[in-house]
């Protein structure tokens, strides 16, 4: 018993000892990597450098509390860590921050890929979404200083500016400010991606990275609004583009106080902006123009411009591969305010939901485009493209009768109507060509002729829909060309203001409704017979 004993305390020591050793190994052939590590920081110096900040020289230079985001592989702390830098691990002239990264982030090894970087980073941190980001940095929003960084293998980083930036001081009572290119160029996106790695064979650097991967770059911005803004007239306010940008007719900033344009600075020269530099517009208060009062307030007359605050949702109107909406062409409020009737251009007419589910209502079996109703009746009425007038009698709504015919859009063919709205007591339509409008009456007579919005606005190509806004007296006109609404005064004589979608609304935007009960905007985009429609919900301001 005893002997037993013995051997079998000499069997497990001798095993202790061999585990000892194993596990000695494990951690000698771990390494380093997953012990407490240095990485050193630096910002290039060419025309793709990084400002993690602007000094008062515009220099490129870390700053102490830049927080930058650091990702390997693995799981939680394992795979991601944020690294705040002080000015204790900062290099006196900002080029390098030399920082100790906690234990335990893992090392993201490629080498089936060729590639010799194993750790990847990006800043600002916060801008980053959750979940792993492999090879690639994403953003979730573009105006704001962003840089990209891959280590050489040995933790050493380089990083590249993925922003240019322009810097402008102001004086007056503004509290907030939009800007944007005179041609409607793209100068940020709401989901943008990049990769920077170093191979065997050189360096991969995508800015910004198309694949799909991710999700991939997407949803435009052509016009970026900024809350943040002093106006002191000494202290540079910023703004943040993506990609090197040729303005080529110039820039605008319009400045706003309680939610109106009571300023705006614009010129029409080139200005051009390059990643990691600052074009300085320099103090731009004395070039405001807002009818002699530069920095005053507005004019209590002046119509209030509405503009996108933000988009609540898209969706995507589809319950399997056989059923969904089909090329969405109109959309108005039901009687009782609790869905959108909604038509179709195979002569579909839905019962959409506020939440964006749906029901197929009828088959009229026509091209139907666009869609209204009267005010008292509760009728529908629609157009028929190229060039009827249709009315969908309340209280079945089952059944078309027409109401007139435009005979200027008899040769339209499929660029005839396309829009309808009531209109201070008539029909109000437009067509694709020649951006025309005329106004019926409910028994068919016409009672305003043809009148091209070109006449107006230039640079309108054409009406895909339209809605009259009888509390604001603003007549919205959507172009599916533009991916843009053109808002006319109630008298469809001035242009009020324009509102870029194609942020969002990039497919083929051919319905629009402004709801104030619900207090916003509803697009919809016709996404051809093969795709289901896709459903927006916009929040405005000035709505």
């Amino acid at each position: 018993m005893h002997k037993l004993s013995f051997i079998t305390m000499s069997i497990c020591a001798a095993a202790m000892a061999l585990a000892c050793q194993q596990e000695k190994a494990c951690l000698d052939n771990e390494g380093s990597d997953n012990q407490e590590q240095t990485f050193t920081f630096t910002i290039a110096q060419d025309d793709l450098d990084t400002k993690a900040g602007y000094n008062s020289d515009n220099k490129v230079v870390w700053k102490s509390g830049d927080k930058i985001l650091v990702h390997g592989e693995g799981s939680g702390s394992s795979y991601r860590q944020v690294v705040t830098l002080s000015s204790s691990n900062i290099s006196s002239d900002g080029l390098t921050a030399t920082v100790k990264v906690p234990s335990g982030l893992k090392p993201y090894d490629r080498s089936d890929k060729g590639y010799i970087s194993k750790y990847y980073a990006q800043y600002p941190a916060d801008a980053a979404p959750d979940g792993k980001l492999y090879y690639f940095s994403v953003f979730n929003s573009t105006n704001k200083i962003m840089r990209i960084g891959c280590d050489d293998g040995n933790k050493n980083f380089t990083f590249y500016n993925v922003t240019s930036s322009l810097s402008f001081k102001v004086k007056g009572d503004f509290d907030e400010y939009a800007f944007y290119g005179n041609d409607g160029e793209t100068i940020g996106y709401k989901h943008y991606m990049a990769r920077y790695v170093q191979t065997n064979s050189g360096v991969i650097k995508e800015l910004p990275y198309t694949g799909s991967d991710l999700g991939g770059t997407g949803e435009k911005i052509k016009k970026i609004y900024n809350d943040y803004l002093i106006t002191d007239g000494s202290t540079k306010n910023y703004v943040h583009v993506t990609d090197y940008i040729d303005f080529n007719k110039g820039i605008t900033i319009d400045f706003y106080k309680n939610g109106n344009v009571v300023a705006t600075y614009t010129t029409s020269s080139v200005v051009s902006v390059k990643r990691g530099r600052v074009t300085n517009l320099g103090d731009i208060t004395s070039a405001l123009s807002n009818g002699g009062n530069p920095g005053g307030g507005s004019d209590p007359g002046e119509v209030k411009k509405p503009y996108i605050n933000y988009v609540a949702w898209s969706k995507s109107l589809k319950k399997s591969d056989r059923d969904y909406v089909v090329e969405l062409s109109g959309l108005c409020l039901s009687e009782g305010k609790d869905f959108l009737w909604g038509v179709g251009d195979n002569g579909h007419v839905y019962k959409i939901n506020l939440d964006g589910s749906y029901s197929l209502y009828t088959d009229l079996d026509t091209d139907l485009e666009g869609v209204t109703m009267h005010p008292d009746t509760k009728d529908l009425y629609v157009c028929i493209e190229p060039k009827r007038i249709a009315k969908i009698a309340a209280s079945s709504y089952n059944s078309r009768t027409n109401v007139a015919t435009v005979t200027d859009a008899e040769n339209y063919d499929n660029s005839g109507l396309e829009g309808i709205t009531w209109y201070k007591g008539n029909l109000l339509v437009g067509s694709q060509t020649g951006a025309y409008v005329w106004a019926y009456s409910t028994s068919g007579s016409k009672v305003m002729n043809r009148k091209s919005l070109r006449d107006i606005e230039s640079s309108i190509s054409e009406v895909a829909d339209l809605y009259y806004d009888s509390e604001t007296d603003l007549l919205w006109v959507l172009d599916s060309e533009k991916y843009m609404i053109f808002i006319f005064n109630g008298a469809i004589t001035e242009l009020v203001t324009t509102v870029d979608i194609s942020g969002f609304a990039d497919w083929n935007p051919e319905s629009i409704f402004v709801d104030h009960k619900h207090d916003c905007v509803w697009i919809a985009d016709d996404c051809s017979d093969d795709h289901p429609s896709i459903l927006h919900k916009v929040i405005f301001h000035n709505l």
